[in-house]
């Protein structure tokens, strides 16, 4: 065999050892689904019940908008994931609605903006 060519195939099962190794030390991230149009929409409509004054409700607002994000980064990263939306699964995966909610409730709650 040709030393061009004994070098191509060292190169080759190398590079798919190095492959291998890095799925084994970090597997890729699971594939989740939120509903995060749902949640929203719970919000709005708690939202909706309360008169609030455009004040309250811009600081509200920003309270949810920022609890939101910080659980989906929060979720996504602690559960290796890759969070879809709900409506653009049709199955497969499994959905972590409820735990996004919980932890949003729970962020509010330690700011003080409790929701309704």
């Amino acid at each position: 065999m040709s030393d061009w060519l004994t070098s191509l195939c060292a190169g080759l099962v190398g590079g798919l050892l190095v492959l291998s190794a890095d799925r084994l030390i970090e597997p890729p991230p699971r594939m989740v689904t939120v509903d995060l149009q749902q949640i929203l929409a719970e919000h709005i409509e708690s939202v909706g019940l309360r008169q609030l004054d455009k004040d309250t409700a811009a600081k509200e607002a920003a309270a949810y908008g920022a609890a939101v994000q910080a659980s989906l980064d929060e979720l996504e990263r602690e559960q290796h994931a890759l969070l879809l939306p709900a409506p653009a699964v049709l199955r497969g995966a499994p959905d972590l609605t409820d735990a996004l909610r919980q932890r949003i409730d729970a962020r509010l709650a330690q700011t003080g903006t409790v929701r309704p």
